[in-house]
């Protein structure tokens, strides 16, 4: 019984990652803890692009998900997209204008919720505002120094 039990596991495994390599490349979408997912499929506006085909979370929490796009639509993965979880849905997103293409085992990060999304597009883009004001206002202060030594 335990002979065969093993078997099953081990045919599994070569079975699936002989399902993996042909499906294509392989992404992987971070999570700061475990996302409540009820479906393996990755979709994009509703429309299934992918499937995950790995979900593993570390001792700490931090959970991994590997996906794999559908051949047609591997332009979907750039350096500017994002996941979230929709419905227990794994959704792709994109976090700015525009991206580039990314190689397979890129790291992206996901979201457990829309809104989680949202608030760390606009924290970020907050942060990105105060270190440019930052700058500029050392850059002012550098200038009105020099000039109050001429005076």
């Amino acid at each position: 019984m335990r002979r065969l039990f093993l078997l099953t596991i081990l045919l599994s495994m070569v079975l699936l990652g002989g399902c993996q390599e042909s499906k294509g490349n392989v992404f992987f979408i971070m999570f700061a803890s475990t996302p409540n997912l009820f479906d393996n499929a990755v979709y994009a506006q509703g429309v299934s692009v992918g499937e995950i085909v790995e979900s593993v979370t570390a001792g700490n929490g931090i959970a991994r998900l590997a996906i794999v796009m559908n051949p047609d639509r591997q332009e979907m993965m750039r350096d500017n997209a994002a996941f979230y979880v929709d419905a227990g849905r794994l959704t792709h997103a994109t976090l700015s204008g525009y991206g580039n293409p990314l190689e397979p085992g890129a790291k992206l990060m996901g979201f457990s919720s829309g809104m989680g999304m949202r608030w760390f597009k606009t924290k970020n883009l907050m942060n990105q505002a105060s270190r440019a004001a930052a700058s500029r206002a050392q850059a002012l202060f550098d200038a009105f120094e020099a000039s109050s030594k001429k005076q």
